[in-house]
Formats: structure tokens, sequence, C-alpha cells
């Protein structure tokens, strides 16, 4: 289930239905709050929506659940430069 969820909001997004797909994401939150994955696909999402704010209080949630990932930290870092 939590796949599929992902794989509707990243289509939502790509068709440029925004609001959609932070829905969808957010229902993906609900399913996995313990996993990093959904707030970079949030944050990936804010970030198109030119929703830097947003987006980088997304990485900084991810963060606190893998700190260790270079992904998180590179969008990070990314969204913070931007």
């Amino acid at each position: 289930m939590a796949e599929l969820l992902l794989a509707l909001g990243q289509v939502q997004a790509l068709s440029g239905d925004m609001n959609q797909a932070v829905s969808t994401l957010n229902k993906l939150l609900a399913k996995m709050p313990n996993s990093a994955d959904p707030y970079l696909r949030m944050a990936e999402v804010h970030a198109q929506a030119k929703d830097l704010a947003s987006a980088a209080q997304d990485l900084r949630r991810a963060m606190a659940l893998a700190p260790r990932n270079p992904e998180v930290v590179g969008k990070l870092v990314a969204v913070q430069v931007a």
C-alpha cells in the first residue's frame, strides 16, 4: 500500500497537482511515521512548488530519522543554499 501511495504522489506532482500530491504523501507519512523516505518525497514536492521553507522542514524531519543518510544531507544543503 505504501508503494502505491508513493507512486500516486509522484505522478500527481509530475502532473502539476501539488495539492493532491501533498495530500497523498501526508497519507504515506501517517502510514510510515518512522521512515525518512516519505519526508524526502514530501520535500521534493514542496521544492517543486517553490515552497523551500516547507521543503527544509521536511528534510530536517527526515534527518532526525536518518541522520547519516547522504541523500537527506545533500538535499537539505541544496534547499538551504537555494
